[in-house]
């Protein structure tokens, strides 16, 4: 039996470069964010307790139905002029997308890597990879 785990991927230690499959997760960090970093843990840790499974952390989702959907409350906050650019930097994944790479992670045998046009993050891509601790 397979497991997939949908996590996601805003939960990792700060640096000053972007984030990798090698970056730990931010399990040091102060509350309110603590809670939602060992729910993240507790979830990962517990999926790779299954020896066939895979973890797929996704960015923000957008596309239809989403906050960042033309009409969604994103969106909505932009024309009205209530956010403003910054030096943030958040990875988005399609809808579509991510419901693709769940569907490519439930045939691939656990160790796999599947990757869409060039290897391009942002469009899919699945590993299953084994964290040190976890």
């Amino acid at each position: 039996m397979r497991i997939v785990a949908q996590s996601i991927a805003w939960a990792y230690e700060p640096g000053d470069l972007p984030a990798g499959e090698s970056t730990p997760l931010d399990l040091n960090t102060s509350p309110p964010r603590a809670a939602t970093i060992g729910g993240i843990h507790a979830l990962e840790s517990t999926t790779a307790e299954i020896e066939d499974h895979a973890v797929l952390r996704y960015g923000t989702l957008y596309g239809p139905g989403t906050w960042y959907a033309p009409h969604g409350r994103i969106a909505a906050r932009l024309r009205a002029g209530e956010l403003r650019a910054d030096d943030a930097v958040t990875s988005f994944v399609h809808v579509h997308d991510a419901a693709r790479a769940a569907l490519l992670a439930l045939s691939r045998p656990s160790g796999a890597e599947v990757c869409g046009p060039a290897g391009r993050l942002g469009q899919y891509c699945i590993r299953q990879t084994r964290v040190e601790g976890l």
